[in-house]
């Protein structure tokens, strides 16, 4: 992320929970990344869901994600956390 620049908005996105397909390969998660230098977080080859607690303080997005979407006996597990704070530009990981 560019320090420099003013935060207009930030965007939370994720691949959805159901299907077979294991994502994207690692060669085009690369191309992704490299792309979109302000990108904090990707992860091509789990499924999940965005879980978002919205404050009056902050904004905390958790990407839960399976290596096995479609095992019914799948693990859910926290890939990573980010926050928006208010009056503070810009996610962190928190």
């Amino acid at each position: 992320m560019d320090a420099s620049s003013a935060t207009r908005m930030c965007v939370a996105a994720c691949m959805p929970l159901r299907g077979g397909s294991r994502g994207l390969s690692e060669f085009l998660s690369g191309l992704v990344r490299n792309s979109n230098p302000d990108l904090l977080h990707l992860r091509g080859d789990e499924r999940g869901y965005l879980l978002m607690d919205v404050t009056a303080a902050q904004v905390q997005c958790d990407f839960r994600a399976t290596p096995h979407p479609v095992r019914p006996d799948a693990k859910l597990r926290t890939q990573a956390r980010y926050v928006v704070e208010r009056g503070v530009p810009g996610p962190h990981k928190a």
